[in-house]
C-alpha cells in the first residue's frame, strides 16, 4: 500500500516538475513575443514621425497630400479592333442614355467576329472546330475539353 502511495506521489511530483517547465518555456517565450511588440512599436512610431515630417515638406511646397484610396488613379482603356456594335458603345460620352443599336449594326459586328486562319486568312466553312483532349477544362459533371480550330486549306492547328 505505501508502495502505490509512494509511485502516485512520485508520478504527480514529476507531473508538477514538467507542468513548471513548461511554465518557464511559455513564460520565456512570453517575454521574446513582448520585446518584439516593443520593437514593432518603436518602428511604427519612427514611421509615423517620417510620415508626419514628409506631409509637412508637402505642405511646405504647396502640395495637399492625398489619399490613395479617396482618388483611384485612372485606368487606361485598351483599344481593341472591335466590331460596329462596339463602336456604337465607346463613341458614347453619358452612359446614362444609350443610344437606339439597329439590326444592321449588330449584324456587322457578327460578321467581324467570325473564325479567321491567321496563317492564310480563310474563314468560315474553311474552319473546322474539335476537342482538344489534351486540354481539359472541367472534370465536373462531365469532362469538358478546349476546342481547337483547323483550317481545311493550309492545315494550320489554332
Amino acid at each position: 500500500m505505501y508502495q502505490n502511495a509512494e509511485n502516485i506521489k512520485s508520478y504527480y511530483e514529476n507531473q508538477i516538475r514538467e507542468l513548471q517547465d513548461l511554465f518557464l518555456q511559455y513564460r520565456n517565450y512570453m517575454q521574446g513575443l513582448e520585446s518584439q511588440i516593443k520593437i514593432k512599436d518603436r518602428q511604427i512610431s519612427s514611421l509615423q514621425s517620417e510620415i508626419s515630417q514628409l506631409k509637412s515638406q508637402l505642405q511646405q511646397f504647396g502640395q495637399t497630400p492625398s489619399n490613395p484610396y479617396n482618388n483611384p488613379p485612372q485606368v487606361r482603356s485598351r483599344t481593341i479592333e472591335s466590331s460596329p456594335l462596339q463602336n456604337t458603345y465607346a463613341n458614347q460620352s453619358n452612359l446614362s442614355s444609350p443610344q437606339m443599336v439597329t439590326i444592321d449594326d449588330y449584324n456587322n459586328g457578327a460578321r467581324v467576329n467570325k473564325r479567321k486562319c491567321p496563317i492564310c486568312g480563310a474563314m468560315g466553312f474553311a474552319i473546322k472546330e474539335f476537342e482538344d483532349k489534351t486540354r481539359i477544362i472541367s472534370y465536373i459533371p462531365r469532362r469538358i475539353y478546349a476546342m481547337k480550330k483547323v483550317c481545311t486549306k493550309c492545315f494550320n492547328e489554332f
